[in-house]
């Protein structure tokens, strides 16, 4: 009996390891990554203004002293002052992954660019420049 569901396993493992993709996944254009990019970019701006933003409120309306507490888990002085600091520096806080992703993916979008390279031919009895289109992908080690 163990044999069998042994063998049974391991021909389903084979089976959907060696099937082919039914919907494979196209690859992104130089175009799809410079449009997440500048998405990812104003989502993390948008995320640094609104965190900055409850930041400067709960300065103007709260006793620093409270906020202090608040940071080091006294929770008995804890208002709506305090709660809008933590919560507008973790807002702040979590636009900085964004920030590294869209310029990683602008940096992916600039490595793949269409060009025409000069390629020298023999023509006749000499050489000849020629332009040849050709996908330039840059690859940072």
């Amino acid at each position: 009996m163990k044999q069998a569901s042994i063998f049974v396993l391991l021909l389903i493992l084979s089976v959907t390891t060696f099937s082919q993709q039914t919907n494979p996944v196209p690859s992104l254009t130089k175009k799809d990554y410079l449009k997440k990019s500048k998405s990812q970019n104003t989502a993390a701006w948008i995320l640094a203004g609104a965190g900055t933003g409850l930041v400067v409120v709960a300065f103007a309306t709260t006793n620093l002293n409270d906020i202090g507490d608040a940071i080091n888990g006294d929770n008995s002085g804890l208002n709506t002052g305090s709660a809008l600091f933590v919560t507008g520096g973790i807002i702040a806080a979590s636009s900085i992954p964004l920030f590294i992703i869209a310029s990683r993916n602008k940096r992916k979008a600039m490595s793949l660019s269409f060009k025409n390279e000069i390629s020298t031919q023999i023509r006749r009895n000499g050489f000849a420049c020629t332009r040849i289109p050709s996908l330039n992908i840059i690859i940072n080690l």
